[in-house]
């Protein structure tokens, strides 16, 4: 089950260069995480952030975890499925 999107681009782009066009890939399957990246690090898009901040730029050492991105996806979207 897809639960994120990433658009990569090459770092002659901004990390953030290629997060229009995954939005609406995300849009069209419904799913809350988005990612943009250049190689260098990455830009997310978080449609079930509860603190304000939907988007945000992140090093390639805090790319969320795949355990973290279905923990949120499940309150997201209120499942209690493992």
């Amino acid at each position: 089950m897809p639960i994120a999107v990433i658009e990569a681009k090459d770092n002659n782009h901004s990390v953030s260069g290629g997060i229009q066009q995954a939005l609406g890939y995300a849009n069209t399957l419904d799913i809350p995480f988005v990612f943009s990246s250049n190689g260098d690090g990455f830009y997310f898009h978080d449609k079930t952030a509860t603190d304000g901040v939907i988007e945000k730029e992140l090093s390639l050492e805090e790319f969320p975890s795949p355990e973290l991105l279905w923990a949120k996806y499940k309150k997201y979207k209120g499942h209690r499925c493992s």
